[in-house]
């Protein structure tokens, strides 16, 4: 937020040539200066008051980004003193850091399971963005994770750029597929943004995992993947997220591409690529057509190195294709299911609001009707063949499902969905859905 003095109004003009004499931050306790410096320097090359009052918008931006301050408060005003310029104005920008330790403890959900997450973290520990963070969750299926964290910006690059080294240890049950893994871990990520609402991260991850059958009656070919191996890999992600909001957004477009190398030491080897889109258009008066089209693909180049299941890609459940079990879509051998190396997924959907005028004002914001369309399939196809003849293998054994339902937004990044499902096209071996199914989730196909 800029603040001008109210006697100043009524002659601003926002084209009026202005030279910046001085930028004032106050309220920095613990924040060293030189951290700050590289931040607001900018300000010092705008030209006009408009200018001024955009960089100064931009700068507000980054200091929010650093996640030191709780508060932070721009104040815009003539330069005064025996050294102020006859056109010269001063910027302050007035901030509150935040405590020395914080706490938390918070919900989440997904389709098939809900979690506490406990944590706390140190932000800004020794004056210039340093986070300490340190999480544990616990959720009613008894999965586990602890997680510790350290984070630091890196404030001469203007990309709002970031690196992050954490460890972990995670316990997860997978009753679908009919295995339990454990994997403790260390990584260390280089976070940047190349263009405006473009993000990439650039992770290395080390990963010693251990996998055993939930039951003695778990097929032999999961079976036989039980033990330890080491996953030791390179992923790139690249965001362009160019929606008006997150949740229920009425425009704009969402692209998510993942590449992950494995193989860089470790018995574990292989190439994945998934890529996530999203496109929304406004048809009339809070009337939103959605289609989102998913599709990865998993290689193994090494003979010395394999992939494993919990490598492979799963589809079905309510944040998935809708209309099926979670994990329920694909290859299944004894009701396990066994996830593949290449699928593919797409949605179509008609949002609306809620048809009571009652509803229309801001209460009627977090809820939205919804007609979807679902379709996807998964499992071995041969690639080798003509890419006609390919693409139509992996049209003719599709999954379908069509339905209706009613979507909640929880906060400004995750929504519930109650849905009712009519699986219309259904592969031998997959787990349909006819009737009511819940979801909670942030990412929905």
């Amino acid at each position: 937020m800029v603040r001008v003095p109210v006697e100043q109004a009524p002659v601003l003009d926002f084209k009026k040539d202005v030279r910046v004499d001085r930028v004032n931050v106050t309220g920095l306790k613990r924040t060293k200066d030189d951290f700050i410096k590289p931040i607001v320097r900018e300000l010092f090359h705008a030209t006009n008051f408009g200018d001024v009052l955009v960089k100064a918008d931009k700068v507000h931006r980054r200091l929010e980004n650093l996640e030191c301050f709780k508060n932070i408060e721009i104040f815009v005003d003539t330069s005064k003193g025996p050294k102020a310029s006859p056109d010269g104005i001063e910027v302050t920008f007035d901030v509150t850091e935040m405590n020395w330790l914080l706490g938390s403890v918070n919900a989440m959900a997904g389709s098939e399971e809900a979690a506490l997450v406990v944590g706390g973290r140190a932000p800004n520990i020794l004056g210039r963005g340093e986070k300490v963070q340190l999480e544990y969750t616990h959720s009613n299926t008894h999965n586990t994770n602890m997680a510790l964290s350290v984070s630091k910006p890196l404030v001469n690059m203007k990309s709002n750029a970031k690196i992050k080294s954490s460890i972990y240890q995670s316990n997860a049950s997978f009753g679908a597929s009919g295995f339990n893994e454990q994997d403790r871990a260390a990584n260390i990520a280089f976070e940047f943004n190349s263009a405006p609402n473009v993000h990439h991260t650039v992770l290395w991850e080390a990963v010693w995992r251990y996998l055993d059958s939930t039951t003695r009656t778990v097929p032999m070919s999961v079976r036989e993947q039980n033990g330890h191996s080491m996953k030791s890999s390179l992923i790139h992600s690249i965001t362009m997220d160019r929606r008006n909001k997150p949740v229920f957004p009425s425009s704009g477009t969402l692209i998510d591409i993942t590449t992950e190398f494995a193989g860089l030491g470790g018995d574990v080897g292989f190439v994945k690529n998934e890529i996530k889109m999203q496109a929304n258009v406004s048809l009339f008066k809070d009337f939103v057509l959605q289609g989102t089209l998913q599709k990865g693909l998993l290689s193994e180049y090494s003979d010395n190195k394999t992939s494993h299941i919990c490598d492979r890609f799963f589809l079905g459940g309510a944040t998935s294709v809708r209309g099926f079990e979670f994990r329920g879509l694909g290859p299944h051998e004894d009701n396990i299911s066994l996830g593949s190396e290449l699928y593919w997924a797409a949605g179509l959907h008609l949002y609306a609001p809620l048809p009571f005028k009652v509803f229309e004002r801001n209460f009627g914001d977090f809820f939205r009707t919804h007609l979807f369309v679902n379709a996807g399939n998964l499992g071995k196809f041969d690639s080798g063949m003509d890419y006609r003849d390919f693409f139509k293998q992996m049209v003719a054994s599709a999954r379908m499902s069509c339905g209706a339902g009613l979507a909640v937004r929880i906060g400004n990044s995750a929504r519930f969905e109650i849905n009712y499902c009519v699986p219309v096209s259904v592969q031998q071996g997959d787990r349909p859905i006819k009737g009511c199914q819940l979801g909670v989730g942030i990412s929905f196909l």
